[in-house]
């Protein structure tokens, strides 16, 4: 490749002005979402999700530097902590997790399961089609994340596999909260 093309290919990626205001109105935006726990009568699904409230562009551009997608992580951890704080005492049932995948954290999303029987067909994930496997923490892409778990949150480290007709393909995924042993 001459450098005439690097130069042109290079000049198509648009710089992203303010990452961190954006990158601090993200974490309150995350804050503010997930302030209230959500009521079971809304959903008739077995479960809630937040997904994460930006841009793909922006949370996972592999220009953009490690310190704001740790923020964003962290945010996504504390929400989660604080939805388990603020459970109802008549929903002990109910569990909430964080699925953090790596490295595109857009597609993070934190779950409430209502449905103790959603809840653990959940995880269950074993078929031709998609796979879980667990995996070790150590070496990992969640090394370079510098994220505070607190200490009443459980956390998983899993492979997920996809192979269907379209795509096939692979990435990590950080289970973080009330997950099951």
């Amino acid at each position: 490749m001459t450098m005439k093309h690097q130069v042109k290919k290079h000049q198509k990626l648009k710089k992203i002005r303010g990452k961190k205001r954006k990158a601090k109105n993200l974490c309150l935006r995350i804050a503010d979402r997930t302030k209230d726990f959500p009521l079971t009568g809304l959903y008739d699904l077995g479960y809630f999700n937040y997904k994460l409230p930006a841009y793909q562009g922006f949370i996972d551009c592999c220009y953009e530097p490690t310190d704001i997608r740790n923020q964003v992580c962290q945010a996504l951890i504390d929400a989660t902590d604080n939805l388990i704080a603020t459970k109802p005492v008549h929903l002990e049932h109910t569990k909430v997790v964080l699925l953090l995948t790596l490295p595109n954290i857009f597609y993070a999303s934190i779950n409430v399961f209502f449905d103790p029987d959603y809840y653990t067909n959940f995880f269950n994930r074993s078929s031709h089609y998609q796979s879980w496997t667990h995996m070790d923490l150590l070496g990992s892409q969640t090394a370079k994340y510098k994220l505070n778990i607190p200490k009443n949150l459980s956390s998983k480290l899993i492979q997920e596999t996809i192979n269907d007709e379209d795509y096939s393909g692979s990435s990590e995924i950080y289970l973080i909260g009330e997950i099951p042993e």
